[in-house]
């Protein structure tokens, strides 16, 4: 195991892993994943995923564009004419749904000085130790 044993933290709680050998049970669980918005994109998330968000944005306004430029210089003859439907279309709501679905599953585990500072912080509470 690399670190020291005492900082290991699972769902915002820090585990401690007793010194004498006996009869104990621990409980691990899965952490809780991060979930993606604009403000942490850059913050935790991957940088292969960031910079292929940033190709796939790139892309959409590209696209946003011509299908803004399309629509303002179609005339009411030209309106049943049916013009390309691509990623353009969607507004920035359903691109930014697409980025949070494609996003990968990033784990929130507490820095150790933060997994520290909450252990210590309430001792008196049985439920933020896991055991």
């Amino acid at each position: 195991m690399d670190g020291d044993p005492e900082n290991v933290v699972v769902d915002h709680k820090r585990i401690i892993f007793p010194k004498e050998e006996g009869d104990r049970r621990a409980i691990l669980t899965r952490p809780t994943m991060r979930k993606w918005s604009p403000e942490n994109h850059k913050k935790y998330f991957p940088k292969k995923f960031v910079d292929t968000t940033q190709s796939f944005l790139l892309c959409y306004r590209k696209l946003r564009k011509a299908h803004i430029e399309f629509l303002s210089s179609r005339t009411r003859r030209a309106t049943n004419a049916g013009g390309s439907v691509g990623l353009g279309v969607f507004p920035i709501e359903i691109i930014e749904r697409i980025i949070e679905l494609a996003a990968p599953e990033v784990p929130y585990i507490l820095p150790p000085d933060d997994a520290n500072a909450n252990a210590g912080a309430s001792n008196d509470d049985d439920d933020d130790v896991v055991v």
